[in-house]
């Protein structure tokens, strides 16, 4: 009996509680109770301090010594171009006055296979010993 009785109130609670559902009506209390989350703010006030702000003639020094640095990096830019291309220059006129043929340090023949390998074993004996 009990648990009937409370079982009824439990549905009555329920009932009530969603009859009292309004959305709109939620929306607006809600809104009522945030306005300042959802309304703009206020405009911020323009105050410039005077102490930050630098003068005409020390931007103009400041600007000149940067100019400067700026020159003598393009000229130490262009110096080390011209000493790259000298180097390559002269790199490849040394390949082509004399004969480097690189091949015979990558192919191995037979008979040179065999002579490291004994070349390898006696370096290692004298190794051992």
């Amino acid at each position: 009996e009990n648990l009937i009785v409370s079982e009824q109130e439990d549905m009555n609670v329920m009932a009530m509680a969603l009859d009292s559902l309004d959305s709109r009506k939620d929306k607006a209390k809600f809104l009522e109770n945030h306005a300042l989350v959802f309304s703009q703010s206020e405009m911020f006030e323009l105050k410039t301090n005077k102490t930050l702000q630098s003068a005409p003639e020390e931007m103009d020094l400041l600007k000149g010594q940067l100019q400067a640095k700026i020159e003598k990096l393009r000229d130490l830019s262009e110096y080390t171009a011209r000493v790259i291309e000298d180097a390559e220059a002269e790199l490849l006129q040394i390949f082509n006055e004399e004969n480097f043929d690189m091949t015979r340090l990558f192919t191995r023949e037979k008979d040179d296979l065999k002579k490291t390998e004994t070349e390898g074993m006696n370096i290692r004996l004298g190794l051992e010993e």
